[in-house]
């Protein structure tokens, strides 16, 4: 049984996004937690894309631009 390197690159990038996400929730300041958000959506992403999950890596899109409109929403408030 042949194992596919790029099912493996994706299976580690997804255990990424995972523990990224995951370590957000002890983010202290909004600003963190957004950030970390937006990096673990970018490594979901990738994954289904290198998965061939096409329909997941697009619904990983809103969960990156979410939290990055709340981050930029956040800082423009006084």
């Amino acid at each position: 049984m042949e194992i596919n390197c790029i099912m493996i690159t994706a299976q580690v990038i997804g255990l990424a996004a995972m523990i990224v996400t995951v370590l957000s929730l002890q983010c202290r300041s909004n600003q963190n937690f957004y950030r970390c958000q937006t990096a673990g959506g970018i490594l979901f992403m990738l994954n289904f894309l290198l998965l061939g999950a096409w329909s997941g890596a697009l619904m990983n899109v809103y969960s990156i631009l979410r939290p990055e409109l709340l981050r930029r929403r956040h800082t423009a408030m006084p």
